[in-house]
């Protein structure tokens, strides 16, 4: 069961990393670092029982009762009480759901960190969703609390132990800073945004048959992607984005993305609340971007070192030295090799701890989807999706990054790219 008393939960260091961003998202009128995981059900869904659900779920109450601690004197940490400030209430709209239009950024001191709201849908479908501040927790744990909600789990939502601090594992983290800093030193493409006061998020849904999903991964093994077909992905992805640069006479530079990797162990149902991850680097040379193939292996290889050396360890461990620093100050530590910008764009292959539930509160699973945040900048954002054998690949930008033309052609080049 829960703690029954007031406790401080110590951010983790992906969190804290996650903090820095915010100051880096200077724009009012951008997305920040808002998750969203989305539950598309037919009409045999029980409203009723899910608002009830939602209402009297004991790790619900205990999230709302969170507030971000900030100042020079404490390290940023949770604090959390038993008596929220306002019960947790599920908003029901009867229009469609509109992910550019209910999209909006959180504040993670002054919001509340997460909410839940349905919609209506064609043929009587009802939209889920799951919206929450990427602080919080990650899609995994977005994961674990849709599970919660239809069978709550009887067990203390404890948080991983942190990494020991000692020689080794600062020699480690002396080693993760300067991968990082050789991978992406020099002149790193990205797509340029033109100067706006107010930017409007675009997302577009990519969808595959299950038929087209197989032939996708029949043809990411046969280019070179042996662990998976992540490895393909990023290189379809790759290439698109850098056909959209030569179209609007950029230089032909090298790509710089970091891919979140999950430190979690399979399975696991805890911890909930925090950012379990690290990163992997990619450094891909504008050379190889003429031939899919070799850009594939180029990425499985780069992979395989990384895991070899234990790179996405190295980097936690950096992650958790860097945590007793003021985020102002973790800020400026981070800036990318072009400012602002840490990198060409953001990538995630989205975890798929729920594929096995087909239903929920009585209906049929159609879809669900998890929408990853889409800072700005890069503000480009690729996520690509399983469910049911079908492949989704969520596209999220800004009208000032690419406008409608240029998302069509960027759609239509994955879709090439892919199959």
């Amino acid at each position: 069961m829960l703690k029954k008393k007031d406790h401080k939960i110590e951010l983790q260091g992906a969190d804290k990393f996650i903090l820095a961003l915010e100051k880096h998202d200077k724009h009012k009128s951008s997305t920040g670092n808002t998750c969203q995981y989305i539950l598309e059900v037919d009409s045999e869904f029980n409203l009723k029982s899910f608002i009830k659900a939602v209402e009297s779920n004991e790790i619900v109450h205990w999230l709302s009762g969170f507030q971000l601690a900030v100042g020079l004197k404490n390290s940023n940490h949770w604090k959390t009480n038993n008596q929220p400030k306002k019960s947790v209430k599920v908003t029901v709209y009867k229009q469609l759901y509109n992910s550019s239009v209910h999209r909006q950024k959180i504040n993670p001191i002054k919001d509340g960190l997460f909410n839940f709201e349905v919609f209506n849908s064609e043929g009587k479908i009802r939209t889920i969703v799951f919206t929450w501040h990427h602080l919080l927790m990650d899609g995994y744990g977005a994961g674990l609390l849709i599970q919660n909600l239809i069978t709550p789990f009887n067990i203390e939502p404890s948080l991983r132990e942190k990494s020991k601090i000692n020689w080794e594992t600062l020699k480690q983290a002396v080693q993760a800073r300067r991968f990082v800093s050789s991978s992406s030193k020099g002149n790193i493409g990205i797509l340029p945004s033109k100067s706006s006061t107010e930017i409007k998020q675009t997302i577009r849904m990519i969808s595959f048959s299950e038929k087209e999903t197989k032939l996708i991964e029949t043809n990411a093994r046969s280019h070179g992607a042996i662990f998976g077909p992540s490895s393909y992905f990023l290189a379809a992805t790759s290439i698109a984005v850098q056909e959209l640069r030569k179209n609007k006479g950029l230089d032909e530079n090298d790509l710089w993305i970091p891919v979140p990797q999950s430190s979690r162990k399979k399975g696991e149902k805890w911890p909930l609340i925090g950012n379990h991850l690290s990163f992997l680097f990619y450094r891909l040379e504008h050379k190889l971007f003429e031939d899919k193939t070799l850009l594939t292996k180029d990425i499985t290889r780069q992979m395989m070192e990384q895991i070899k050396s234990k790179n996405g360890i190295r980097y936690n461990h950096l992650m958790n030295y860097l945590r007793p620093i003021p985020s102002s100050v973790y800020s400026r530590m981070i800036k990318g090799p072009n400012g602002d910008s840490l990198s060409s764009f953001l990538f995630t292959v989205a975890s798929d701890n729920n594929a096995s539930m087909k239903s929920f509160f009585g209906g049929k699973i159609i879809n669900q989807l998890s929408i990853p945040p889409n800072t700005f900048p890069p503000g480009l954002t690729f996520a690509f999706n399983y469910f049911d054998g079908r492949l989704t690949v969520i596209v999220q930008s800004y009208e000032h990054i690419l406008n409608l033309k240029e998302s069509n052609t960027l759609e239509n080049s994955l879709r090439q790219l892919l199959n």
